[in-house]
Formats: C-alpha cells, structure tokens, sequence
C-alpha cells in the first residue's frame, strides 16, 4: 500500500538525461544490436545510439551498415572520416554536441576512432553512464571495456534494450539512474559500494524475446 500511495517520481532518477548510450565495434564484429533498436523500436525509439567504430572495421562495416541505416530513414551524422569513407552518402557532419546527444528521433552519429583506448575514452567522455555496450570476438578487448568504462552497465555483443527492470527480472521498473550512491542517512560502507551489470551476449536482441523466439528464464521471487 505504501508503494502504491508514493509518488512515481519518489523512485529512481535519470542524471544528465539526454546522453545516449553508445555502442562500440571493434575489430571483425557484425552489429545486430544497433539494428535491433531500428527494426523493433522504430518511430517510437528513445535515440539512436552513437557508434564508435575502430579504424580496422571501417572499410567493411561502415557502407554496409549505413545503407541499413538509411534504408530505414535513418539520419546519420558523422565524423570527418565517417564522412569521407562512403562520399556518395548523405552523411551530416557531427559537432562534439552530436556524442552527447539523445535525439528522441531516428538520428545516430558515428564516430570512428584509431584504437580501443580512444573508443573507451570517448564512451567515458559523451556516454549516459547507463548503459554502453561493445560488439567484438575479441574477449579481451570485450573484457577491457567493460572494465574500464564508467558505467551501471556495460554489455558484451548484445543489445542496449536489455537494460530494462523487467529484463534483469527486477519486476517492475520503477525508475533509472546512473547514479552511484543509494544511501540516506547515516552511511556505513555497505552505503558507499555501487553496482555495476554486465551482460555477455552471441549477438542477442529484444526482439527475438518479443516475437517469442527466445524466452527470458526469470525466477519468481521470494517474498
């Protein structure tokens, strides 16, 4: 009864709302969770993430992956190399505001960077501190960014969209936060440890969960 009179702004918070989660690629990984985002979400979609790609993916992954994007009337702006790697393309020219930015519309700013330690920074930089992700078959570097990137969570060739209350299997989602303290009042040290979640994945997307093709394996809770 208590939950039910409190006020749903009473739970959880969004710090620096409007930054977008990102998604990096590296080295010969295949995006599917980007177009996850495209394909289920749609119009209604929160913001398309930002892109970080590695210099080693951009002959190969970047055409391909932006006449899907456009294909599905996608906006894309990006970097001067972005730009320069496929001319014939309606590509707008990102500014530093375009990383930080949650569009609320089908737009995705694509960045491409020389190496792993730049992608990490950048997504530590621009990212939401809710959730980033990287799509790679290299585990190490897998392991690295999610690490090293500040984030409550951080997935592993899967998409954002399982970032969610109900996906970790917390039952309702009552709000969200990137926030790292949690405590009130007098704070011992269990106060002072966060959380941070991590998701490894094969490729995995919300919406093999939503037409059925995959079923999320949650316990009921005790209590």
């Amino acid at each position: 009864n208590a939950l039910r009179a409190a006020r749903s702004e009473d739970f959880g918070k969004r710090v620096d709302a409007g930054r977008p989660d990102s998604y990096v690629v590296h080295g010969d990984a295949r995006v599917v969770g980007l177009l996850d985002r495209v394909r289920d979400v749609g119009p209604r979609v929160t913001s398309l993430v930002p892109l970080v790609g590695d210099q080693a993916v951009t002959d190969d992954f970047l055409p391909e992956i932006i006449t899907e994007l456009t294909n599905q009337d996608v906006e894309v702006r990006g970097c001067t190399r972005t730009v320069a790697s496929i001319p014939q393309a309606s590509i707008v020219r990102a500014n530093d505001q375009d990383w930080a930015t949650e569009y609320s519309d089908l737009i995705i700013s694509i960045k491409v960077v020389s190496n792993l330690d730049e992608a990490i920074a950048h997504v530590n930089t621009y990212g939401s501190g809710h959730t980033e992700a990287i799509v790679t078959e290299d585990r190490e570097a897998a392991a690295r960014f999610m690490n090293e990137v500040d984030a409550a969570s951080v997935f592993h060739n899967a998409s954002t969209r399982f970032a969610d209350g109900f996906r970790y299997g917390f039952g309702a989602e009552l709000g969200i936060s990137n926030g790292k303290l949690h405590a009130r009042g007098p704070v011992g040290l269990d106060g002072l440890t966060t959380y941070k979640f991590k998701l490894f994945g094969s490729g995995h997307q919300v919406a093999q969960y939503a037409n059925g093709e995959r079923r999320f394996k949650h316990d009921a809770s005790m209590g």
